[in-house]
């Protein structure tokens, strides 16, 4: 899949640009501040429908302008598909594809496979779980869609069995809605652990091609319960909710469960929060993106954006990541530094030449 070209309106500090794109994808280059990660943030919004930057998508509109609106046309599958995307100040969202309305956002999931390094993906590693979750979540759901509607029933179960914690229930209707989210949350938890094994398959190797040559990384799931891959994980559910349920009562809320794990990366046998430098954690965040896009274009082609994430890496170094994820993905890089980038195969655009910005 590539994107063929992108127009955007009142889109953060453009007011009009109409770019098409080569298929290997290209260097955007130019000053700091000049809108070269605006462009970056307005490619990956056509394949999550959001921003990755700000809390609000209100964010992207325009200073002074009522909406924005973007407009791309991509190849998926051999075939041309355009996609339109619209916000308005009142945070009324359109988003269609061939004239089709999609119901809901995640269905721009089964289309663009996006992978997006910046420079504060060591947040990863360093931020809250909430932002942990967000991320393994949305990365299970570019390669198995079904995920995202497990999810979406996960959430909902559990907002109606924190309700009833609230009430003074009984042990019939507590168990029928005990028996449901278990069900749920054991799926979720499943394909989590599925997908945490074929990242980890990769990571190591990643992790070298950086430079971290006699170092071993892994990341491990940190349960909201006692449990290990020994036991069967249902069983161990449903008698660690039948333990907490005096505590649930006290605290009218669900005490395990999706919403609640986390994600632990390790650094040679131990946490890497709580020895590894700086340096490592940035690789380490660098690394697990490589291997999720490894993961994706192992069955599908992937646009790959780098928003000056290389640009602290030697230039053949930052040559070889690049070619370890193979020739078939479409890579867009922003860097005030093209020098750094001269040695690969890809059209450079000056951003300052394109556009009409404020």
């Amino acid at each position: 899949m590539v994107i063929k070209s992108i127009k955007l309106t009142d889109f953060r500090n453009f007011s009009h640009l109409n770019l098409d794109f080569d298929d290997k994808g290209s260097v955007f280059y130019g000053k700091n501040g000049i809108g070269k990660t605006n462009l970056l943030e307005a490619i990956s919004y056509c394949a999550y429908g959001k921003s990755l930057r700000s809390l609000t998508d209100i964010d992207l509109i325009r200073v002074n302008q009522p909406f924005f609106q973007i407009r791309a046309v991509f190849i998926y599958k051999g075939k041309k598909f355009l996609l339109e995307a619209a916000l308005d100040r009142k945070g009324r969202k359109l988003i269609k594809v061939n004239n089709s309305r999609l119901a809901r956002v995640s269905e721009l999931y089964k289309y663009l496979k996006i992978v997006y390094f910046s420079q504060d993906d060591i947040n990863l590693i360093e931020g809250p779980p909430k932002a942990r979750r967000q991320f393994f979540d949305m990365a299970i759901s570019q390669t198995e869609y079904a995920y995202i509607d497990l999810l979406k029933r996960y959430y909902q179960l559990l907002k109606q069995r924190n309700a009833l914690l609230k009430t003074e229930y009984s042990s019939t209707e507590k168990q029928a809605w005990d028996t449901r989210l278990t069900d749920v949350a054991v799926k979720i938890i499943d394909m989590r652990i599925s997908y945490l094994t074929s990242l980890n398959r990769g990571l190591q190797k990643h992790y070298e091609s950086i430079g971290y040559t006699s170092e071993e990384v892994e990341i491990r799931s940190n349960f909201s319960f006692p449990y290990s891959s020994d036991k069967d994980l249902l069983v161990v559910f449903r008698s660690e909710m039948q333990r907490l349920e005096e505590d649930e009562r006290r605290y009218q809320r669900t005490l395990l469960g999706p919403h609640l794990d986390d994600y632990q990366f390790i650094l040679n046998k131990s946490s890497i929060n709580r020895f590894g430098s700086h340096g490592q954690k940035r690789c380490l965040a660098i690394a697990v993106k490589l291997s999720l896009a490894s993961l994706i274009s192992s069955s599908d082609p992937t646009i790959l954006i780098f928003d000056d994430v290389l640009a602290d890496l030697d230039e053949q170094r930052a040559k070889s990541i690049i070619e370890s994820l193979g020739s078939n993905n479409q890579i867009f890089i922003a860097t005030p530094t093209p020098s750094l980038y001269k040695s690969m195969d890809l059209p450079f655009i000056d951003i300052a030449q394109i556009g009409d910005r404020t």
